[in-house]
């Protein structure tokens, strides 16, 4: 997870991205393009043909490459270069390129920016993330354990959250909250409704052959939650779903059709106790 609060992108020169614009864009709404909001809700497969769309994406990779993509400096930054998040089994780290693979090559940022080139993320890696914007912008280190109870059902040890970094500002985790939630109501992730909830989610369907023009491998279909996510409300779970190479959809298979139900029937059971 990267800082996002970038403000009003400088629009790059780009050469050879599909989709990219030169025009002003505007994160929030308008402008003639889809508001990031819109844009989250309802997702975009950079293998379709080229949309608009993408255009705010591949700027703002640009003005993040300019202030150092990525950013390795934990506990303050956490991004899914590396598995320094503390954690009591082995897990397979995430991986995103080092700052100079993408040294005089707009291009392979912007591919990075919408999930293909060479960058992968693990689920516990993705549910952190949704935690953290869950959390405003506070991320906790993950435990498997958070109390322990005798036979009568008394706690007799409880273990303290530990709080590992700030990777967003309050700010952006309330505007990426809402995001969230528009994805969920009426957006790419409505499979993912749970009646008399209000949920925050993000579906996606991630390439298995990177740019690769006429890639015959299904997707693996992911999608990411946390709930109740009303405003005022303290969300009590996050989860994160993958489901490899598509499942039974196979090169059909979205985020939305395939992991997000698996999400919701987690949620649930999770909410009723």
């Amino acid at each position: 997870m990267e800082h996002v609060d970038l403000g009003p992108p400088t629009p790059p020169r780009l050469q050879g991205v599909p989709g990219a614009l030169p025009p002003r864009i505007d994160l929030q709404a308008g402008d003639g393009i889809r508001g990031a909001g819109e844009r989250l809700g309802t997702g975009q497969d950079v293998a379709e043909p080229p949309r608009p769309e993408p255009a705010a994406v591949i700027q703002h990779a640009a003005e993040l490459r300019q202030r150092d993509l990525p950013r390795r400096h934990p506990p303050n930054e956490v991004t899914c270069a590396e598995p320094t998040i503390p954690f009591i089994l082995p897990w397979n780290s995430g991986r995103f390129p080092e700052s100079s693979y993408f040294n005089e090559n707009l291009p392979k940022v912007a591919l990075s920016a919408v999930g293909l080139d060479n960058d992968k993320q693990n689920p516990l890696q993705l549910a952190l993330e949704s935690a953290a914007i869950a959390n405003g912008g506070l991320l906790y280190a993950p435990r498997l354990v958070t109390e322990v109870r005798d036979s009568a059902g008394r706690t007799i040890k409880l273990f303290d959250k530990q709080e590992y970094g700030r990777p967003i500002t309050p700010h952006t985790a309330d505007q990426m909250r809402q995001m969230m939630i528009s994805v969920v109501t009426s957006g790419t992730g409505t499979a993912a409704q749970i009646p008399g909830t209000i949920g925050a989610g993000k579906t996606g369907t991630a390439t298995n052959c990177g740019p690769v023009p006429n890639c015959s491998v299904p997707p693996n279909a992911w999608f990411t939650a946390f709930a109740p996510a009303g405003s005022g409300q303290t969300p009590t779970i996050a989860v994160a779903v993958i489901v490899l190479d598509g499942g039974d959809l196979g090169s059909e298979a979205t985020g939305g059709r395939v992991a997000a139900p698996i999400a919701k029937q987690v949620l649930q059971a999770y909410l009723k106790g």
